[in-house]
């Protein structure tokens, strides 16, 4: 595994196939997952999870804003499902993502 041999840290997420899951509920429980890996830093998998890449349309363009001095390079980004709206996610600077 690369990952593992570059001692990232890493996180595999797949999106379910049952039609119990397919409701907001489970979109924002996925969500709520993905913005805690942002803040941490690491490297995120992501498959099968159509229903959110909308919601991270943002952050998938980079579109961050940049907060404080470059030094601290705090960055942010808006994410929004449905009525649900976090216009201040924070993206650790070593966060990456695989979709």
């Amino acid at each position: 595994d690369i990952l593992k041999s570059m001692k990232k840290e890493h996180c595999v997420m797949y999106g379910s196939q049952f039609r119990e899951d397919s409701n907001d509920d489970y979109s924002r429980c996925m969500i709520h997952k993905i913005t805690l890996f942002m803040e941490e830093g690491g490297v995120l998998i992501l498959r099968n999870l159509n229903c959110i890449y909308g919601s991270l349309y943002d952050m998938l363009n980079q579109s961050y804003t940049h907060v404080g001095a470059k030094s601290d390079n705090l960055r942010y980004c808006h994410v929004a499902h449905g009525a649900h709206n976090t216009p201040y996610c924070r993206v650790h600077e070593s966060f990456r993502l695989i979709v």
